[in-house]
This record gives structure tokens, sequence and C-alpha cells, in this order.
């Protein structure tokens, strides 16, 4: 991804590629040497830090990047008690309309939940891409992956553990 973002980048006037400094590092543990306004962890990334002792980790990494009166952003989703006791898993789910890449494949993305550890509170979920390519050959590719799912009061709770106010 941050391939793709450098590419686009480079698309861009000299004064917006000169304010993007781009940099790999662990969320759970990484030093930029600057502070900022605000953080933002989109598309939920977060719930893929499977253990408190991660999540603890980020915020705290977070929280030592921020001025004094800065924010944090961040994309996790909301669970649903209903879908959480459901039954669903093992079957693929897609609702997204299919998109073609720019070399001109045809995607459709699925995704399913293949287990679920409700004591630890983590779907073991897989992405699922049907590819049909611009001279026919047609692969799925499956990307599984753990994603942990926390309620409002365990993440406002982590959230003060970590020095944030919640809004």
């Amino acid at each position: 991804m941050l391939h793709a973002c450098q590419n686009q980048l480079s698309l861009e006037p000299e004064e917006i590629q000169a304010r993007v400094y781009l940099k790999q590092a662990d969320m759970r543990d990484f030093s930029l040497g600057q502070l900022f306004n605000l953080v933002t962890i989109p598309f939920r990334p977060f719930q893929h830090l499977i253990t408190v002792k991660d999540q603890l980790a980020c915020l705290e990494c977070v929280h030592h990047h921020l001025i004094e009166d800065g924010r944090l952003v961040s994309d996790v989703s909301n669970p649903s008690l209903e879908l959480l006791t459901s039954q669903d898993t093992g079957e693929e789910i897609g609702d997204e309309p299919e998109f073609t890449t720019p070399n001109s494949r045809s995607v459709i993305r699925w995704h399913k939940i293949v287990s679920r550890d409700r004591l630890k509170q983590i779907n073991h979920v897989e992405l699922i891409y049907y590819v049909t390519h611009p001279e026919g050959q047609e692969e799925r590719l499956v990307h599984p992956f753990p994603m942990r799912y926390m309620f409002r009061f365990e993440l406002e709770h982590i959230l003060t553990r970590s020095g944030f106010e919640t809004e």
C-alpha cells in the first residue's frame, strides 16, 4: 500500500509531495521524531491487534506522537450481538459491486467468518477475491486474518488507560 500511495503521490504537485512522509513501521512501536495535531487510524487496522497488550502499546505510542491537545481518530466496528451469536461461519457473503483494476482485471470481493473465538473476542476472517483476467483466466485469492472486536466500554477503558479522553 505504501508503494501504491507513493505512485499516486508522484502525480501530485510538488508542494503536496513535500508535505507527505511515508514510513513503514509497526503500529505498536514507532518513533517519528515529531508531534502531530491529528493521528488517524482508518479502515479498522486497530482491530488486527488481537491482544490488549498490543492495543495498549499502539495507543501509548500514538499518544506520545500527539501535541497536548492533539486528537486520535480511529475507525473500529461496533459489534452486533445478533451477528456475533449467529451460526453463519463458513458462509461467503458479498454485497460489494464488481470493480476493474488499472490492468483490466475484474474483481469481486467476498468475505466469510471461518471461525469465532468468543472468549477472546476474535473472528477468524477471510477476504475472498474472485479475479477475472482480460484473457478470461479466473482465479480465487484468499486473504485470511484474525480480527478482534471490542465493545464500547472496553475501548473507552483502554483509551483512558493510554492517556486519552473520549468524545
